[in-house]
């Protein structure tokens, strides 16, 4: 179902960040992997800070994290909120009904996993304007054919996201709503790549070697 327009009133933004993963094909905990000056973990956490500073109509971050991760993670800005998932073997499902526990009422919430390095802050922020102008409940980034995070939903859609089971996330939601979906076009490919393996590791930093990372 397409939501009424609400342009005479502010949407409220929460964003919530999947980080919980036990990154069993990466072969050790891929977010704790330093990068530059900091971790994995640690760029994004800088990013979304900038933003939410940035962005007035972010109210909330949630952190999900799982108890090895947090431990590598500094002292978070007053709008982020740490949650720790205690059973990451859950899957993704359990992360997000966690984060939206956390995140309580919200007009728009947008989901985002820690290990896309190469997404940057503008495309976050335009995705965000985006939303504010579109008629439909759900926004997801993709490149081409390729759908990819962040995702923003709909506050409607929230009950659908807390009963996802296993490593089912989002985009089941999405699939079920195609007719309720627009698509935020990436003109950089590499800002939706994951980094799930050595391999996705090796080949991101040999595609990065000469090309800087938009912050």
């Amino acid at each position: 179902m397409e939501r009424e327009m609400e342009s005479k009133v502010p949407y409220i933004f929460k964003l919530i960040i999947l980080a919980a993963g036990k990154s069993t094909r990466f072969g050790e905990n891929k977010l704790l992997q330093s990068y530059g000056r900091s971790t994995v973990i640690g760029c994004l956490i800088q990013k979304i800070e900038e933003l939410a500073q940035r962005e007035s109509r972010i109210e909330q971050v949630i952190l999900v994290t799982n108890e090895t991760t947090l431990k590598g993670v500094k002292p978070c800005g007053k709008k982020i909120q740490v949650v720790l998932n205690p059973v990451p073997e859950e899957g993704i499902s359990h992360s997000i009904f966690l984060g939206l526990e956390a995140a309580g009422e919200a007009d728009v919430y947008g989901f985002l996993v820690a290990d896309q390095l190469a997404l940057s802050i503008d495309t976050i922020q335009a995705m965000i304007e985006r939303y504010k102008v579109t008629e439909k409940g759900i926004l997801c980034a993709k490149k081409g054919e390729n759908l990819g995070n962040p995702v923003f939903f709909h506050h409607q859609y929230v009950e659908e996201l807390k009963k996802l089971q296993g490593d089912k996330g989002g985009k089941v939601i999405l699939k079920k709503h195609l007719e309720d979906v627009t698509y935020f076009e990436i003109e950089d490919a590499r800002e939706l790549q994951d980094l799930d393996t050595k391999e996705d590791w090796t080949y991101f930093e040999k595609e990065n070697e000469n090309a800087s990372i938009k912050r």
